[in-house]
């Protein structure tokens, strides 16, 4: 045998063997690995597209109770959903536009709320603000599940449905223009 493997005590085949080893498991590990990973669910869901149909979103009411917002509705044509984070300093930039523009379009379009912050600062950000909202949901994904986060991965942003719930537009909160155009509302 060679000098770097017999090093005159002949256990030098048994370190050849133990790294053999040793470069199996490591071999078995990747694999296994790789294969549990094909099983895993998506950690990012996909986001919503237009025409994706949306009859309702269930989470938390601003004192924390479970409640359920119908998106597919007969009082409305359109469904405003104005996604915002009371963490987001992008949403402090536009919040005064939302609260111009939600005052002006009171009555005519349904207008909700939903945050993925804690009921009772997401209740406290939009009074804050002087949001005029019909409703306020607060994503918990106990609840919620994929649908909130895919609704609250941005923020600001707005989302607006038909009467029977399918997406129509999506787009960043200061985009409020492009929804009243969308909605035939003159600005």
């Amino acid at each position: 045998m060679s000098g770097w493997i017999d090093r005159g005590n002949g256990k030098g085949g048994l370190v050849l063997v133990g790294l053999a080893l040793l470069a199996m498991v490591q071999v078995g590990a990747i694999v296994l690995s790789a294969s549990r990973a094909k099983n895993l669910p998506a950690v990012r869901p996909p986001d919503l597209v237009i025409g994706d149909a949306v009859p309702a979103i269930r989470g938390r009411d601003s004192l924390a109770g479970s409640t359920t917002v119908a998106l597919r509705r007969k009082d409305a044509s359109w469904t405003v959903l104005l996604a915002f984070s009371p963490t987001c300093a992008w949403c402090d930039s536009v919040a005064p536009r939302w609260k111009s523009w939600t005052g002006a379009i009171g009555g005519q379009v349904a207008v909700v709320g939903i945050s993925s912050g804690a009921p009772s600062a997401a209740l406290r950000y939009t009074h804050a603000h002087g949001w005029k909202l019909g409703e306020l949901i607060v994503v918990d994904s106990a609840v919620t599940g994929v649908l909130g986060r895919q609704l609250t991965r941005k923020t600001p942003w707005l989302f607006l449905f038909d009467s029977k719930g399918v997406l129509r537009y999506s787009g960043h909160g200061n985009e409020v223009g492009t929804v009243d155009s969308f909605m035939g509302i003159p600005n």
